[in-house]
């Protein structure tokens, strides 16, 4: 060995054997026959058997002489050497091992030879391990290793440093963007560093924890930068490629995670052979995506086959020189750094190119918008002018009919009114009494009609004595229709008292029933009243008690006598066509002084209103009139309006209301 400029590539001079059992020991070794493979970097591609390695040589010239061997992704090298005939000095380097038993902490195995001029050394290493077996062996002085590697740290410190400038300023964009293109760039970049920086010896540098992931798992680098390149793809180019193409992606994703299941089990070598090949499908993929996108006229497909050709390339390189097709040299150990560097600048300027055409499009399809949005604003004047001048006119046309239909309404109202019982008939004919009358509408489905006639039973014996009857009632409906129905039973009602001479109750309910069904229900309608019709006979000489005849229809009444309330009978079933055409039941009821008769509807009952917007009830009307039954009448005309109208609240009124109030 003579001192040098530069370290000497040795090669070709290194002697080599494969066991193929994996498990001789050095002494065994030594007797078996080494071969020279006379190239400068011998390559045994992936393989199971341990590769031995051995070199005999005279030193010549005073230094500190050095055995480097590279690369230094290894997991163990057991390096073995003697000076002249003494004892064999045994080291062992490695990524398993700790870095202080490195003579010099750099991403290179470097082995210290003790000799002097005129000393003979024998040096023999052993490297077992399912990286591939290529070894780039060089000796010289420490002097010369310095420049070599120096000049090689900087370039790769470039690289690295281009690599994860990208990688940083694109996780900042998908930070603040949210745009997940950025995130596959991102991780794609992350573990295309990882993968290089590890198989050109820098893992040295990596945590104990990193380091064990990757011995458990070796293939995770290459495997994840191949998934998250074909996600970066699909993200960057999925305006263009087809169902296809995706399933074609996502397949191999499938087959990249298998594999790298597979590298955690024993056939981690046989995974790390199916991962070269897998290298080149990979490339393959991702230039054909980005030649459809380029076919597709996608402004993004030149930076990402020149950054990724690049790489291909480079990667392309590597592996066919793993398989002995190229020669191994400098540059080899660079391949990879160079064409990841590239590679991450081109892409990056890809998707910086998709953002500005996406940018371009959405900025044209805002003026676009702009622009029918301004047109649209012009014709929704326009319009807005047109339809303010018909609804002008057709306003003012609703309100001429409206104002027609009302005073129609009104009219009517007046027409019903008269047919209602008159005042002055029910103060000559009844005690004290009150009426409290609200419809919901303007006019009324509820009514109160009364009428006296002679009493024809009377006969000769009391001359000129009459029958007063009272009928409180409520009409099928309300409003214009109720209306009505109020006025057609009204005019029944008076038929069979006036005309008929009924004085029965009950047979004149029988009577208006027949008639409403001969006249409105003979089509099968229901229309019709429920209420109660009273007759009032007082008995001769006694002004203490009057005698009620009645007959009621669903709705009725009741009588309050010394706080105590009884609730006058009734027939379950309308006047007018029902499930029942029973005759209706006459009625008696002896009503003493200081009774109160209360005749109602079922409007009052059945309003919604209250804290929890609930009907109000018949059970508590009648707590109410109990309360209020020694009150004058009037005030218990006022006190049931007021409860009823406080009761509804904003509520809207759903019906009509009726109640008759009569105190004997």
């Amino acid at each position: 060995m003579q001192i040098s400029e530069h370290p000497v590539r040795i090669g070709r001079n290194v002697a080599f054997y494969e066991d193929k059992s994996g498990k001789m020991t050095f002494a065994e070794i030594q007797r078996q026959q080494f071969i020279y493979l006379k190239t400068d970097i011998p390559n045994f591609n992936v393989t199971e058997n341990a590769i031995w390695g051995k070199i005999k040589f005279t030193c010549s010239e005073k230094a500190d002489w050095y055995f480097q061997l590279d690369p230094a992704s290894f997991n163990e090298v057991f390096f073995y050497h003697r000076k002249n005939k003494e004892g064999w000095i045994t080291e062992k380097m490695g990524n398993t091992g700790d870095l202080k038993n490195r003579p010099i902490p750099i991403n290179h195995f470097m082995f210290k030879i003790n000799i002097e001029p005129g000393d003979t050394s024998e040096i023999y290493f052993k490297v077992q391990d399912y990286y591939l077996m290529q070894f780039d062996i060089n000796a010289g002085t420490l002097e010369s290793f310095i420049g070599p590697i120096h000049n090689s740290n900087m370039y790769d410190g470039i690289c690295y440093g281009i690599m994860i400038m990208m990688l940083i300023y694109n996780f900042y964009l998908y930070l603040t963007q949210k745009v997940i293109v950025y995130l596959h760039y991102m991780l794609y970049v992350f573990f295309s560093i990882i993968f290089s920086a590890y198989l050109v010896g820098y893992g040295l540098h990596f945590p104990a924890a990193f380091i064990k992931v990757l011995q458990f798992a070796p293939i995770i680098p290459p495997a994840f930068f191949g998934i998250f390149g074909l996600l970066f793809t699909l993200q960057l180019f999925k305006e263009v490629l087809g169902a296809g193409f995706r399933k074609i992606v996502y397949c191999f994703i499938f087959i990249v995670a298998a594999n790298m299941v597979l590298s955690t089990t024993v056939f981690v070598h046989f995974s790390e052979m199916i991962i070269q090949p897998l290298g080149l499908v990979l490339g393959i993929i991702c230039i054909s995506g980005g030649f459809i996108a380029l076919k597709k006229n996608h402004s993004s497909a030149w930076f990402y086959l020149i950054g990724f050709g690049a790489y291909m390339l480079c990667l392309f390189y590597l592996i066919f020189a793993a398989q002995g097709y190229f020669i191994l040299n400098n540059f080899t150990w660079h391949a990879l750094t160079t064409g990841s560097a590239i590679e991450s600048i081109l892409l990056s300027f890809a998707i910086g190119d998709k953002l500005k055409v996406s940018l371009r499009e959405k900025q044209k399809a805002q003026e676009a918008s702009l622009i029918q949005a301004n047109e649209n604003a012009r014709l929704i004047k326009e319009q807005n002018i047109i339809l303010e001048s018909k609804v002008k006119e057709r306003t003012q046309e609703l309100q001429e009919k409206n104002k027609e239909i009302l005073d129609s309404i009104y009219y009517a109202r007046r027409i019903q009114h008269t047919l209602l019982a008159h005042r002055s008939l029910l103060k000559n004919n009844l005690p004290e009494h009150f009426i409290l009358f609200q419809p919901k509408d303007i006019v009324s489905g509820d009514f109160y009609w009364a009428t006296c006639v002679p009493d024809a039973s009377a006969g000769s014996k009391n001359n000129g004595s009459s029958l007063f009857f009272l009928a409180s009632c409520d009409s099928t409906g309300h409003g214009v229709p109720g209306a009505f129905m109020s006025l057609l039973n009204i005019s029944f009602l008076n038929e069979a008292i006036t005309e008929k001479r009924i004085s029965d109750p009950a047979k004149v309910f029988d009577h208006v029933r027949l008639r409403l069904i001969e006249n409105i229900s003979h089509d099968g309608g229901k229309d019709g009243m429920d209420g109660i019709l009273c007759c009032f006979e007082t008995p001769d000489g006694n002004e203490q008690s009057c005698k009620l005849h009645y007959a009621a229809s669903n709705n009725t009444g009741v009588v309050v006598r010394d706080k105590k309330i009884t609730q006058l009978q009734k027939d379950k079933m309308p006047v007018g066509h029902g499930e029942k055409t029973d005759p209706f039941t006459s009625h008696d009821f002896l009503l003493q002084k200081n009774d109160c008769l209360y005749l109602f509807t079922d409007g009052y009952a059945d309003q919604f209103g209250g804290p929890k917007g609930k009907k109000f009830k018949s059970r508590q009307l009648e707590e109410r009139l109990l309360e209020i039954n020694d009150l004058p009448l009037i005030e218990q005309k006022g006190f049931l309006e007021q409860t009823f109208n406080n009761w509804k609240g904003n509520l809207e009124q759903i019906d009509d209301v009726l109640i008759i109030g009569i105190k004997f």
